[in-house]
């Protein structure tokens, strides 16, 4: 009852003076079997290459997109940047970004226009303290102000107290200086804003009212 596969070949002769038909039969039951697990193994494979292709296909995608949203993202960071830059460049208040340790990473336009300092001059803040305070004593007293302030700002992540200090510009001109500062990681963020006008109006009237008071008191007497 087994069922074979054959390959048949047929011809007209002539057999002993009469028309005859020769045929050959080959069983090729085994090269049909093998044929048939060839194409099976075939289309297997194609099977698998197409679903790996997708596979392939499907996490290449991702990764574009990954990288589309990278970039993205990274662009939106530079733009943020630029303009918080933009906002420090033009800001109207002196500012100093400075770390920890007391290297000056960045001086806006308004400080060096303020003090005539670069960051050539006051590459650290040892260097400032020495051209802004020429008093080795008065600048030894700054220093340890600004390091207790600093460490205070930083452990109560709060922005130190406002100071008041009068601070050689580099042409030699003293000014009044409102000092501000707030810490953020290992940075230390500074604020300059020149009252030196303030401060004089304040000593006018403060002037004035002692005057008036004086010749208030000189008027009663007499």
């Amino acid at each position: 009852g087994e069922m074979k596969w054959v390959e048949s070949w047929s011809a007209s002769i002539e057999w002993k003076g009469r028309p005859a038909v020769l045929s050959m039969i080959r069983d090729v039951t085994r090269q049909v079997h093998e044929e048939e697990g060839l194409l099976s193994a075939h289309l297997e494979l194609d099977r698998r290459v197409q679903e790996r292709t997708a596979e392939l296909q499907a996490i290449n995608n991702r990764l574009l997109l990954e990288v589309r949203e990278r970039e993205r993202a990274e662009l939106s960071v530079r733009e943020s940047e630029e303009r918080f830059q933009r906002l420090m460049e033009h800001s109207p208040m002196g500012i100093a970004v400075t770390r920890m340790k007391g290297e000056v990473e960045y001086l806006n336009k308004k400080f060096i226009q303020l003090f005539g300092y670069t960051l050539k001059d006051i590459p650290t803040l040892e260097h400032w303290w020495h051209l802004a305070y020429p008093d080795p004593l008065h600048a030894d007293r700054v220093r340890s102000e600004w390091l207790s302030a600093t460490r205070e700002a930083g452990e109560k992540g709060t922005e130190a107290e406002p100071v008041e200090r009068e601070v050689r510009r580099k042409k030699g001109k003293i000014c009044v200086i409102d000092f501000r500062k707030t810490v953020l990681d290992k940075w230390v963020i500074h604020t300059f804003h020149d009252v030196t006008d303030n401060k004089r109006q304040e000593e006018a009237l403060l002037e004035s009212e002692q005057m008036f008071r004086l010749l208030s008191e000189q008027s009663l007497m007499s």
